[in-house]
């Protein structure tokens, strides 16, 4: 079975200075992904932002 998302999905040319910059802080974290919560925090990068703090 595939998993799908109700969120949109996003390429790095349809996101915001903010999403890029959450984006590129989590993929050189050692998780290195977007998977769990990272998904949802790219389409909200001031709740993302609050997370690293």
């Amino acid at each position: 079975m595939a998993i799908q998302s109700r969120l949109s999905s996003l390429t790095e040319a349809n996101m915001d200075e903010f999403q890029r910059a959450i984006l590129k802080q989590t993929l050189i974290c050692p998780r290195g992904n977007l998977d769990g919560p990272f998904l949802a925090w790219i389409h909200s990068p001031e709740l993302a932002d609050n997370c690293r703090s």
